[in-house]
């Protein structure tokens, strides 16, 4: 797969949006949220689908994926495109979330469970600048982003019918630290 120039392999044990133009938009409008010479930290990553693409010239790209063929798929697709600066840690994200700065903006596409709650502790411990959050579940989406309210708003929030047809509505929420 091909996501704004950036070429993407996965297996069949890897989730990955099927749904390639309606998913380039996704990417596109997280783009927007995520400046060049922020360091981006990617939890849920899957192949680095989201990240990848953005990880051009940025200082620093780290991916976290627990499923072991998309950690090894998202190595392979850092050398197939020539990253540098980017690195993929194999691991369940509330393993690692010591990984979580106050630097980072903070990308996550968690499964349908939502954000782990040591993920949403160490967010409202560490305050990353900005938390974009692409959700398959909006009712977990929306208890996580209730959780994160005590310390960010949402300044972009959309709707993606990645499959036509059927119930399942992607959200994004890109949230940004609540001034003090």
């Amino acid at each position: 797969a091909d996501i704004l120039g950036t070429q993407l392999k996965f297996g069949l044990l890897s989730f990955f949006q099927i749904n390639i133009p309606i998913f380039t938009q996704a990417v596109q409008d997280i783009a927007a949220f995520v400046g060049p010479d922020q360091p981006v930290l990617d939890f849920y990553s899957g192949v680095g689908a989201i990240s990848l693409p953005l990880a051009k010239n940025r200082p620093r790209t780290t991916l976290v994926e627990s499923n072991e063929e998309a950690a090894s798929y998202a190595k392979e697709n850092i050398k197939l495109n020539g990253l540098t600066n980017v690195e993929v840690h194999c691991l369940p994200a509330e393993k690692i979330t010591d990984l979580i700065d106050s630097e980072s903006t903070v990308i996550v596409d968690p499964p349908r469970a939502g954000l782990h709650d040591k993920v949403t502790l160490q967010l409202l411990n560490k305050l990353p600048p900005r938390i974009v959050y692409l959700a398959c579940d909006l009712a977990t989406q929306a208890r996580d982003v209730q959780r994160l309210s005590e310390s960010y708003h949402p300044v972009f929030i959309k709707l993606y019918n990645f499959f036509p047809r059927t119930p399942h509505i992607e959200g994004l929420v890109v949230l940004e630290r609540n001034r003090v």
